[in-house]
């Protein structure tokens, strides 16, 4: 498996995000999110095996705040760490120009809200149907390294 990333979408990849944000969109045979907003996102982290996106996160950015638009995990490959994959390749990717990630989920999303709350995630706010995130990026890279060597 690869993780890429990329600023724009060939209309296959496209259709194949579009395919696997429909699969993982439905609720008791009903859609509880019919827009799969990946070509509205500035740039977009690919997992990528035998030619086939198996995952992303859609991101957009505002300032030095990277806003993740949507994580996406094909149903066979979820549970299996790729949500972990795909966001420590995003923080390797972001760590330079970026201060913090912000996210938000729904809260009957377990999966999603352990995803967010494991890699350090922190609850700032919430709503009737959603639960919102950040993520100070500088204080959990200080936690994993050496101060010093992100003054550098």
């Amino acid at each position: 498996m690869n993780i890429i990333v990329s600023k724009h979408l060939t209309d296959p990849q496209f259709l194949n995000c579009h395919s696997i944000f429909m699969q993982n969109h439905r609720i008791n045979g009903g859609i509880f999110a019919n827009k799969c907003t990946i070509n509205q996102s500035d740039y977009q982290i690919l997992a990528i095996e035998q030619n086939k996106i198996i995952g992303y996160i859609g991101m957009s950015i505002f300032a030095r705040r990277h806003y993740i638009r949507e994580i996406v995990i094909a149903k066979e490959y979820q549970r299996k760490g790729l949500g972990m994959e795909l966001l420590n390749a995003l923080l390797e990717h972001v760590k330079e120009n970026a201060d913090f990630l912000i996210s938000n989920c729904y809260k009957f999303n377990q999966a999603s809200i352990k995803l967010h709350e494991k890699f350090g995630f922190e609850k700032c706010n919430e709503s009737d149907t959603q639960i919102y995130y950040n993520y100070d990026i500088k204080k959990h890279l200080a936690k994993k390294f050496d101060i010093n060597e992100l003054e550098r």
